[in-house]
């Protein structure tokens, strides 16, 4: 029996139905941006993020994800700053605690291990995504149907993992083109950048771990090992914040 025409039929319904997936999640990350934009920025948040860089956050519009206690993790900037400078990176890690456990994890090599794999020269030498919830309560898979923000056993690679990266850039964009038509700010300078090497290589795990932080989890695949990784140190469901009141 000649079964290739099944097989093509099967393969065209699969991409059809993963094209449908993906559009729910581009409407998905839409209405993410128009929730974080829905409340004035607060001045409390601008202060603590100022604290935290230790300089005014320019392009600051929303806070896009949070500790449990309130305090800012990750801030949404907008794609043109001072009305003039193209700005890619729409989420931005400024959580201190959390910065500096990235760069210990990114001066261990892990970026070089994660370029090799999606270059399909290395193997995967870490482990996945836990499947915990983020900051938001948001589950596994928040923006991703199935919940399939698990990057498989520890050495060997997801087969998916490349696609979802892909997918991971495209959201990034989604999400940024609409943060621009919102603020009528241009992105001629920037289109199709996104940010932390995507769709490519893996160049900033700070940015990657942001994305996971802000669309939570099954979004960003090295964003979510990043965030296991650092768990020890940082994990936003957990407040180790001291010091002053979020509110002063």
């Amino acid at each position: 029996m000649d079964t290739a025409g099944i097989t093509d039929t099967g393969g065209s319904i699969a991409a059809e139905g993963q094209a449908g997936i993906f559009a729910l999640r581009a409407k998905t990350a839409e209405k993410l941006c128009d929730s974080l934009l829905a409340g004035p920025l607060r001045q409390c948040d601008i202060n603590e993020v100022e604290r935290q860089l230790g300089r005014y956050p320019r392009g600051m519009v929303a806070v896009g994800a949070r500790c449990v206690c309130g305090r800012p993790l990750v801030t949404v900037t907008r794609p043109l700053l001072d009305g003039k400078i193209p700005f890619p990176t729409t989420f931005y890690l400024t959580f201190p605690a959390a910065a500096k456990a990235i760069s210990r994890v990114e001066a261990s090599g892990k970026m070089a291990e994660f370029t090799a794999l999606l270059q399909g020269e290395g193997s995967f030498g870490c482990s996945g995504s836990t499947g915990r919830s983020d900051d938001h309560g948001k589950p596994d898979g928040s923006l991703r149907s199935g919940g399939t923000g698990s990057t498989g056993n520890p050495g060997s690679p997801d087969p998916g993992i490349v696609q979802s990266y892909r997918e991971a850039h495209k959201l990034y964009l989604i999400f940024r083109h609409h943060l621009a038509q919102k603020l009528g700010d241009s992105e001629g300078h920037i289109s199709g950048i996104s940010a932390g090497g995507m769709p490519e290589r893996v160049k900033c795990l700070h940015a990657l771990a942001a994305q996971s932080l802000v669309m939570g989890r099954g979004v960003n695949p090295f964003g979510d090992i990043v965030l296991d990784l650092i768990a020890g140190e940082f994990d936003p469901s957990v407040c180790r914040c001291s010091g002053h009141s979020i509110e002063s």
